[in-house]
């Protein structure tokens, strides 16, 4: 395994153009007091002066299991404002079920306290022999300006699923729970329009199978020009009984006609037997013959009448089912217009969730230290078993991978560049012989180059908590 040592440390931090140099507006430590938190209480509280250590260096807390190593540890970077992973029902007291401490500080000019309980965080600045509520921001904001991006044991955060770890940056490095709620409410709304387009395309899909197999939306040209003007039942039905009548009327003329025919065949032969009655029946013969000649010319003028008869008829006899179809042509013109109302719908949605996810990168973005290769990736609105937390991209290495995935030392190595990102002034771990030789050594690098570390070491023979002030662990 690689070691992190002070060398180690320079060239990395020379190669990547970064310092891990605090600034010289570094919060300085005078004093920590609690009287309820966790398994500390009133009947026997705490308080540490920090008037003894340097601006930089270690804070141990040793001692055998149950006497408030873990208490204090995480008393003093809750009243710092670090991002705990805890309930904060699990922070109080479990004999007075509260929180009550306060930590003091110097920044540049100015001497701070924090008061913390259950129910709020008050910031405070000395005037003369007094204290002044700071009202110039939120206590979030104000503790963090004091404080600055206060680092956690970074091990259990490998173990985290990825939402968690997304939130554990959020909380370490981003802006506050203002912060927060916006990354929360930009992922509740991607996923709301996901919703809303996948139940649109499924109408889209299922609206459009109906259409495609619809024989009037098939031919809809053809349906179109059919349909142009609504079947009109009344029309339909006069223009039948006024065709019939005509109709009649064409049949008897055309029986009458024959019977015209007939008479003139028996009056030419009577013509050839009765010649005594020729002038009689030539007088009848011309009379009939101009009848037949008008007989002619009206069958001729009327000639149409039967073939809009069976038009008529047909039409008529087809005037429901045009109705039927000519209703079921409007239902395709309708589900055709909710078809394109709903693509552009779809459309839209699809916009608004690019919109939404450019948001959401922005946002998780901010709330990361500017390390190359570091990266948070989300799956809101998106396939729940896409990539999903925080994600390292390790020098030399072609993809990055989820920071569970990280190697010991690759995991350290991220770690060493984020603490320097963010100007971390104060760091906290939890049994610290438990992170190996290697990380101590980094540590040892990073307190040289100002850093504050507070750590627990478990001391069978130690009955006590004892706070002590180094410059360096071995």
């Amino acid at each position: 395994m690689q070691a992190y040592g002070e060398g180690f440390i320079s060239e990395l931090f020379n190669k990547n153009h970064k310092t891990i140099t605090m600034s010289e507006n570094k919060a300085v430590l005078i004093s920590y007091s609690a009287e309820s938190f966790m398994g500390i209480d009133k009947s026997s509280p705490v308080f540490i002066d920090f008037t003894g250590m340097k601006k930089n260096g270690f804070v141990e807390m040793a001692g055998d299991q149950g006497r408030g190593k873990t208490s204090r540890l995480t008393g003093i970077a809750y009243a710092m404002g670090a991002a705990l992973n805890i309930d904060k029902k699990k922070l109080m007291n479990r004999i007075d079920k509260a929180i009550d401490e306060e930590i003091v500080a110097e920044k540049g000019d100015a001497t701070y306290k924090v008061v913390v309980t259950d129910s709020r965080v008050t910031v405070k600045r000395q005037v003369g022999e007094g204290w002044k509520n700071v009202t110039e921001n939120t206590p979030t904001e104000l503790v963090k300006d004091i404080f600055g991006p206060v680092g956690m044991s970074p091990l259990n955060v490998k173990e985290m699923d990825g939402k968690k770890q997304i939130e554990f940056f959020q909380k370490m490095f981003g802006s506050g729970e203002d912060a927060s709620k916006k990354i929360k409410k930009l992922e509740d709304d991607i996923d709301t329009v996901f919703d809303q387009r996948r139940d649109i395309n499924r109408d889209i899909k299922n609206l459009r199978s109906s259409l495609e197999l619809d024989p009037l939306y098939q031919d809809y040209e053809k349906s179109q020009a059919r349909f142009k003007s609504a079947p009109n039942e009344g029309k339909e039905k006069k223009d039948f009984e006024d065709l019939e009548e005509a109709n009649n009327q064409y049949n008897k003329a055309l029986s009458s006609l024959s019977t015209l025919k007939e008479n003139l065949s028996d009056k030419r032969d009577e013509i050839k037997e009765l010649e005594a009655k020729l002038a009689a029946a030539k007088k009848e013969e011309a009379e009939i013959s101009k009848r037949v000649d008008a007989g002619y010319k009206w069958v001729e003028e009327n000639k149409d009448v039967p073939a809009n008869y069976e038009k008529a008829k047909d039409a008529w006899m087809n005037v429901a089912k045009n109705i039927a179809d000519y209703n079921k042509w409007k239902e395709v013109l309708k589900k055709e217009k909710q078809l394109i109302e709903w693509e552009d719908a779809s459309t839209r949605a699809t916009g608004l969730l690019d919109d939404l996810r450019l948001k959401l990168m922005k946002a998780t973005k901010e709330c990361l230290p500017d390390v190359d290769g570091l990266e948070i990736k989300v799956n809101a609105g998106l396939d729940k078993d896409a990539p999903n937390g925080v994600f390292y991209k390790v020098p030399g290495k072609k993809e990055s991978q989820p920071i569970h995935e990280l190697s010991e030392s690759e995991y350290i190595d991220m770690w060493c560049q984020i603490w320097a990102a963010s100007d971390t002034k104060f760091l906290f771990i939890e049994n610290i012989t438990s992170l190996g030789s290697d990380v101590v050594k980094t540590l040892n690098a990073l307190v040289k180059k100002g850093l504050v570390v507070f750590y627990t070491e478990m001391d069978r023979k130690q009955k006590t908590c004892e706070v002590t002030f180094k410059n360096k662990i071995e």
